[in-house]
């Protein structure tokens, strides 16, 4: 098991948390349904420059420089969270619109509540598909960006680990176990994405990596395979295999336990996520916060 890195780490002072928070709750409550609108977002971003400027840069700066080098991802500690998830919000909006499928709960929302108890789960073989290394946005016409975690708390037994492994590790796992032809049969051939319904249920059709990203969630492309009813030419089903292998073995993985009031923000295009299972006999207290976000110019979800 291998920590995060301190490189990808930052310690937020506790003079700078206490004045984001009051900065926080110095805004409007909203409910979180409401924050569709992105305008609304915007004037979350903009109150908390107004109330705490340096010290709101000074935090997206620290941030920048962490999230651009691998692992491609930066956890915050320090900070403390309104529970109307003003700075949650504020800080995704400094990185781009937060989008989401239409709404439907539980499943799709702009700010999500995630229960390991909601889990999608495999109906075959009861396989719970976020304990699997993948990135999120498969099933929408172009992926989010950047998804942003909050820990409000953890799982009291030290299970629901979370786990990242960046894009330029696969590919070097890959091309050890498998050949530099596999990473030329992953850029080169397309294959379909089941869209979620509220894109219409269609396929699109992309390659699973590219020179510097990777779109990954295995459970997608089936389902797109069975609603068509194709199959893969053989290169391109045996460069599945391969994936498959590779993120289910892997001990590259960054793990840790994501600790009360942690902020976590992925790079989605060049960072697989996963988190370690839950016990499924028990209650747990796990709660987490996500927010996916389009970065600016990228290809823009329903909102």
């Amino acid at each position: 098991m291998r920590p995060l890195p301190e490189t990808a780490r930052i310690e937020v002072p506790r003079a700078l948390a206490s004045d984001l928070l009051a900065a926080a709750r110095a805004l409007p409550a909203r409910e979180n349904e409401a924050y569709y609108d992105d305008t609304l977002q915007r004037s979350v971003l903009d109150g908390l420059k107004a109330r705490c400027a340096d010290g709101f840069e000074w935090l997206l700066e620290e941030i920048r420089p962490r999230l651009a080098r691998a692992p491609f991802s930066v956890a915050v500690n320090g900070l403390e969270f309104d529970a109307e998830n003003r700075l949650f919000i504020g800080l995704c909006r400094a990185f781009g619109s937060l989008v989401s499928k239409p709404l439907e709960k539980p499943r799709a929302q702009l700010v999500h509540y995630l229960h390991h108890d909601a889990d999608l789960t495999s109906s075959g073989s009861g396989q719970v598909y976020t304990e699997l290394l993948h990135t999120d946005g498969a099933d929408w016409p172009e992926q989010v960006d950047l998804l942003g975690m909050l820990c409000v708390r953890p799982d009291e037994r030290g299970e629901g680990r979370t786990r990242l492994v960046d894009v330029y590790t696969i590919r070097q796992e890959l091309e050890h176990r498998f050949g530099s032809a596999v990473l030329r049969v992953l850029e080169d051939e397309p294959v379909p994405w089941l869209l979620a319904p509220g894109f219409g249920a269609d396929l699109a059709w992309r390659p699973i990596l590219r020179p510097d990203s990777i779109c990954w969630r295995r459970y997608t492309i089936d389902f797109a395979l069975a609603h068509a009813g194709l199959e893969l030419p053989e290169p391109a089903a045996r460069a599945l295999e391969a994936v498959e292998a590779v993120t289910s073995s892997t001990a590259s993985a960054h793990e840790w336990l994501m600790r009360p009031g942690e902020f976590l923000l992925v790079d989605n295009r060049r960072c697989l996520h996963a988190r370690t299972a839950v016990s499924r006999n028990r209650s747990s207290q796990r709660l987490m916060v996500r927010a996916w976000v389009r970065r600016p110019g990228g290809a823009s979800g329903p909102c």
